[in-house]
């Protein structure tokens, strides 16, 4: 049994009546029998899942860049830039601007 992980972009959760769930690479099957993986692995996107590979992968790409590597199941945030002491903002709060309102420095 094996499964498949498919990189297409707007790629369904039922590909030739194989369950596919959302994955942080792509979509990934359900279990499935080693020769219809292997057919899914002979059309361009779709690739055998490893998942020893994909974690020591994701291990090595976030340790090698200093990062630490968050837990399953969670979403990673963007590194923001720091700011300089004192430099005003359109929102001192920190709360982001509502919808539609103007920046009064300018």
């Amino acid at each position: 049994m094996a499964k498949v992980l498919c990189r297409l972009p707007n790629a369904s959760n039922n590909i030739n009546g194989v369950r596919f769930v959302t994955h942080r690479d792509g979509m990934l099957s359900e279990e499935i029998e080693d020769e219809v993986a292997l057919g899914f692995a002979n059309i361009r996107g779709y690739e055998i899942y490893d998942p020893d590979a994909a974690n020591k992968q994701s291990t090595q790409n976030s340790t090698a860049a200093g990062e630490t590597v968050p837990p399953a199941g969670t979403t990673p945030t963007a590194p923001t830039a720091p700011t300089a002491p004192g430099a005003a903002t359109s929102t001192p709060s920190g709360a982001p601007p509502k919808p539609g309102a103007q920046d009064p420095t300018f």
